[in-house]
């Protein structure tokens, strides 16, 4: 995220029916697990602050040095990248979280081990398709995004970007469903360091056409980083053309065909987004609006992660009882809700202070967006979220981000992120167990 061990329950006499057994057993170990969220919640969230911080320098440097242009062309090609990795991931990095975490809860170190050959062996074949899918896709890409085959030598450039993040993910996942959160915390902090120290240089003097090699560059960094601390772990072993290794991660691939679509409905309709606005307006708009986007998602998705690294795994070792994952829930949301809540309100009190000092006064249009999106730095969908992706067919996974992805796609005013966090609310807590 050596070992961080999980806080055991402590074992009680059943005399009661399962689920008052189960409120009385989580009642015992109450204040543990608070001080456990509160623990990981903290050490992440230092984290990625620093992180956000980092991230802050990076972006005021593009905005200074490249303008709202340069950062558009880095949001465009971000999400390009993303649909792809979407698309040719088959949802390993989330959905093999959940099955090494039930590995790790057993104690079983020979089939951990063995199961972690199995996924790098999946994300290396899923490297080479994403990189063989860009090359193919670029020209289609480039229309997509920019209504022109001018960019597609930019987007074959950013191949290896899709691989490396495939692999990259996976590390990741080996990490947090071990509970290596010190490693993850480390890693985390060490790559967004060496982002900022390879990429300033690259805008700085080759501007706008140092966007590509400082993007493939950083990612390539970060990918070894990652596998610098989970090698250290568990060597590497893999088998990508080995049939009987491979068929036993098929679970793994069925659980994420859901996750494909979602992943690739919501990236879609985020790329789609960018693309209509740079079709009717120009990259400089896009531009206003990325900087909107950042202020409020991008960096509210920082905060997410730093929960996300240990919560999403406690969820996954409990996942077949559901009073404990009420309760462990519940508990999430109170201390999210009560970190969070006050910063919002210091957040638009001085939002057009903080958009002239995190960009630029060129930007200072994209504060009325920004203060209708504020509603998505609430963490209460995304933690519920978790609770439905842990069952084992995931339909209503991509019924539930289709909606608000359609709403945003004709509905392109200032408002549209307000009404599809209103939307998904109703559609995960109606599905809520």
């Amino acid at each position: 995220m050596k070992q961080e061990q999980p806080i055991l329950e402590s074992q009680i006499d059943v005399v009661d029916s399962p689920s008052v057994s189960a409120n009385a057993q989580y009642a015992d170990t109450g204040e543990k697990a608070y001080d456990h969220v509160l623990k990981y919640t903290g050490l992440f969230g230092g984290v990625q602050g620093i992180t956000v911080f980092l991230s802050i320098i990076r972006n005021k440097v593009v905005a200074v040095l490249l303008g709202s242009v340069g950062l558009a062309l880095i949001d465009i090609y971000n999400h390009a990248m993303g649909l792809l990795g979407n698309a040719t991931q088959f949802g390993i990095p989330l959905t093999a979280v959940r099955h090494l975490s039930e590995l790790y809860e057993q104690g079983d170190q020979q089939k951990l081990r063995h199961y972690v050959c199995v996924i790098r062996s999946w994300s290396l074949l899923t490297a080479l398709l994403g990189f063989v899918v860009c090359l193919i896709a670029s020209p289609l890409v480039s229309q997509l995004s920019f209504h022109n085959y001018d960019y597609i030598i930019q987007f074959i450039c950013l191949s290896p970007l899709v691989a490396m993040l495939a692999i990259s993910g996976v590390e990741i996942a080996i990490l947090k469903a071990t509970r290596h959160l010190k490693q993850l915390a480390l890693s985390t902090l060490i790559g967004a360091v060496s982002t900022l120290v390879v990429t300033i240089p690259f805008y700085f003097f080759f501007g706008l056409q140092g966007i590509i090699p400082a993007l493939v560059i950083s990612t390539l960094f970060s990918m070894l980083i990652n596998l610098n601390f989970s090698l250290r772990l568990f060597r590497w072993q893999s088998r990508p053309f080995s049939r009987s290794t491979l068929s036993q991660g098929l679970d793994m691939i069925r659980l994420g065909v859901s996750y494909i679509m979602a992943g690739i409905v919501s990236a879609a309709a985020e790329m789609l987004v960018r693309s209509y606005i740079v079709n009717q307006g120009s990259l400089a708009e896009e531009g206003l609006y990325c900087a909107g986007f950042i202020l409020t998602v991008s960096y509210a998705r920082f905060v997410f992660v730093s929960m996300d690294a240990d919560y999403f795994p406690r969820l996954s070792a409990i996942c077949h009882d559901g009073v404990k994952m009420n309760l462990t829930i519940n508990r999430q949301l109170e201390v999210c809700v009560l970190l969070i809540a006050p910063f919002l309100m210091l957040f638009v009190l001085f939002l057009p202070f903080i958009v002239h000092l995190l960009f630029s006064e060129k930007f200072v249009a994209a504060v009325p967006m920004t203060i209708c999106a504020v509603f998505y730095m609430f963490p209460i969908v995304y933690l519920c979220q978790f609770a439905k992706n842990q069952q084992p067919t995931h339909q209503h996974h991509f019924l539930q981000h289709k909606p608000y992805d359609d709403y945003s796609l004709f509905s392109l005013n200032k408002y549209h992120l307000v009404v599809e966090y209103i939307l998904e609310a109703i559609l995960v807590l109606h599905s809520y167990p």
